[in-house]
């Protein structure tokens, strides 16, 4: 089976992919590589992308009509990183409802 794993390069999502490789399933790695290591990505599927990146995500599921699953891994574990992207989203929420 193949199965799509954002996060990949994150500890807890590469330890999911090695698992998965033992139980004979591929995995299909999306990571943005912020805090993923690119060294858990050696030998595999793998994809540099933000998972709101819609037009990658799309080019993956292109890419592997096979993919049977998904396991959503991707999390920023830094909070001041979390915090600030948090912010920014705000602002840009703010800055889209006075345009419209």
């Amino acid at each position: 089976m193949k199965v799509l794993i954002s996060g990949g390069a994150g500890y807890i999502g590469s330890t999911i992919a090695s698992a998965l490789l033992d139980g004979e399933h591929t995995p299909v790695l999306l990571d943005s590589l912020v805090t993923g290591r690119k060294e858990f990505t050696k030998d595999r599927i793998f994809y540099e992308a933000d998972i709101a990146d819609r037009a990658m995500v799309r080019t993956i599921f292109s890419d592997h009509p096979d993919i049977e699953a998904t396991i959503h891994c991707a999390a920023l574990i830094v909070v001041g990183i979390g915090c600030q992207t948090l912010r920014v989203l705000q602002r840009k929420c703010r800055q889209i409802d006075g345009v419209l």
